[in-house]
């Protein structure tokens, strides 16, 4: 691949614009995968060397690679599992152990529900939620 995006938009040929999209979206998906194999050896070499630093750096020719240890785990819940049958079956530790988190999103037909609002309610709303369109998904061959 020697053109750049740029050019190939450039050309105006939109067959050669989709397949050099599908040839970048291949090599980026290959060396994913060969950064992701990296990264796990350079996690194993600093696992070694680590001495219970939360961040030990790994010097190569072209740079530093820093690998930095999380102080805690991770902690969610299990696939398919019920959060609030677990509150009921701890009861009393529930509260100790997690914290309840009130979401706000919008509803599915926002757009829609936002037109019937009165003008000064629809004020109130566009000063506190701004809506951008969203971008089209662009899926290529694998």
């Amino acid at each position: 691949m020697l053109k750049t995006a740029q050019e190939v938009i450039a050309s105006g040929d939109d067959r050669a614009i989709v397949d050099y999209a599908i040839e970048v979206s291949r090599l980026i998906n290959r060396h994913t995968a060969e950064l992701e194999t990296a990264k796990a050896h350079l996690r194993g070499l600093a696992q070694k060397t680590r001495e219970g630093k939360p961040l030990v750096e790994l010097e190569g020719n072209l740079g530093v690679a820093e690998v930095r240890f999380p102080l805690r785990s991770d902690v969610k819940a299990r696939k398919g599992r019920d959060l609030r049958d677990l509150e009921v079956n701890l009861e009393k530790s529930f509260s100790r152990l997690f914290l309840r988190v009130v979401q706000i999103q919008p509803v599915e037909d926002f757009a829609d529900e936002a037109q019937l609002l009165s003008p000064e309610e629809r004020a109130v709303l566009d000063r506190f939620v701004e809506v951008t369109p969203a971008t089209p998904k662009v899926f290529l061959t694998k």
